[in-house]
């Protein structure tokens, strides 16, 4: 029987690629209360592997193209247990992962505990994951199902995996596909010609390395800002958005108007052919440039009205399916010429992540998460998510670009700016 499971798609390509390039993780920090032994930690992670082949994997390539492959024999999750030294232990861990390339050889997540202090009892699980096997879908999954095996619950088996080669409509595919990529192309060019003439661009930093902080608003203040998104008819994502672009401009010290970047990451997975199974990991996303104008006189209520025109239209006109398709090309020109910068900021907002406060045992604190930058990338890349009430964004930044005290001022702006609208 072959061991091959299926081609990578071209959004879980272009992360293969940049991680050969430069180191490019999913670190999803689990922070809980409890006693939870090695042990514990370790069944949880073999059930979970044996209920999801990708988890199952390693990736392979073969001429010009990326594939799942099962790995023959045993191959159990990596598990590595440390004391933890200390509150500030997960945070050094974490950016030691995201500095570090993924070996795609073995399985495609590891996992490293940071075993319960002895009086607190609190601790951290670090999960990470190749890029190519992750979304906002398999995150939700992925951590539902572990922190209930990891409770003792029991799951229902999942159903039985199919073997699904997804891929685009029709309308995207061969001349009628390479037409609307072409028009999309040259649309992108003018903008870029524009942008070389008006653009707020950013140089590109001497080093890789990540470092990381956390923001999050109180829950009066999430609710009222998810329910002021709602009255204008605009996205929680763009307005979050918004607020990083404003505070990047803001920081830069700007007197006139400026086109800025920004990078948004849409989920394609009701898009796909066929439809991609709920139980089925993977990264079925699109990584979505917009750039909108910003000014002294804008607001990030104003910056986010135009984004989510923006970001509407692009799905409207199916744009999407043309960022996702060129998403490889673009990553591949940018490692070669190393000019240009693909955004001033970017934003993963996962939305409402429905997890419990408590499985079995094991008390849940937190979660935060964070994805590898490169000096290639954005200045300044969020994780957000909407979790026990309250809205968080984990930020990236590169240390060659940026000092801690100039971030801790960006994200002070960013809350002020997001408590303001409210």
């Amino acid at each position: 029987m072959s061991a091959f499971y299926r081609f990578l798609t071209p959004s879980e390509t272009s992360f293969t690629y940049c991680n050969e390039q430069s180191p490019l993780s999913v670190i999803i920090a689990i922070f809980y209360k409890g006693e939870v032994s090695p042990d514990r930690v370790r069944s949880a992670l073999d059930q979970l592997q044996n209920r999801h082949p990708f988890l199952q994997c390693r990736i392979k390539k073969k001429k010009h193209s990326y594939f799942f492959e099962k790995i023959h024999g045993k191959a159990p999750l990596p598990l590595h247990v440390l004391p933890r030294s200390g509150p500030l232990h997960w945070k050094d861990k974490t950016e030691q992962f995201l500095n570090t390339k993924f070996n795609t050889k073995g399985p495609l997540l590891q996992v490293c505990l940071l075993s319960p202090d002895p009086v607190s009892l609190e601790g951290e699980i670090l999960l990470n994951i190749h890029h190519a096997l992750i979304d906002g879908h398999s995150a939700r999954l992925l951590l539902s199902e572990f922190l209930q095996i990891l409770g003792g619950m029991q799951l229902e088996d999942p159903p039985r995996s199919q073997l699904k080669q997804v891929s685009y409509p029709k309308a995207f595919q061969n001349w009628p596909g390479f037409k609307k990529r072409l028009r999309f192309m040259a649309a992108e060019l003018a903008n870029e010609m524009k942008f070389m003439r008006r653009g707020l661009s950013n140089k590109i930093p001497a080093k890789d390395h990540n470092a990381i902080l956390s923001l999050e608003l109180d829950r009066a203040t999430s609710t009222k800002l998810l329910r002021r998104t709602g009255d204008l008819g605009i996205s929680p994502n763009s307005l979050i958005n918004a607020a990083l672009l404003h505070a990047f401009y803001k920081s830069k010290n700007e007197l006139k108007p400026r086109l800025l970047r920004t990078v948004s990451f849409a989920d394609m997975r009701n898009k796909m052919i066929p439809r991609v199974d709920t139980h089925e990991m993977g990264c079925h996303i699109a990584m979505a440039r917009f750039t909108v104008p910003v000014s002294s006189k804008s607001t990030s209520l104003s910056i986010a009205q135009d984004l989510w025109k923006r970001m509407f239209l692009a799905g409207k006109k199916g744009d999407l399916y043309a960022f996702s398709q060129l998403g490889t090309p673009i990553m591949k020109v940018s490692f070669f010429f190393q000019q240009f910068r693909l955004a001033n900021t970017a934003l993963s907002y996962i939305g409402p992540l429905n997890l419990q406060r408590a499985y079995g045992p094991v008390q849940l604190l937190n979660i935060r998460a964070y994805i590898t930058n490169n000096r290639l990338g954005p200045s300044v890349t969020a994780f957000g998510k909407y979790l026990f009430g309250k809205i968080s964004l984990d930020l990236n930044y590169l240390t060659s670009e940026y000092e801690e005290g100039e971030i801790e001022e960006m994200i002070t702006d960013i809350k002020a700016s997001l408590q303001d609208i409210t």
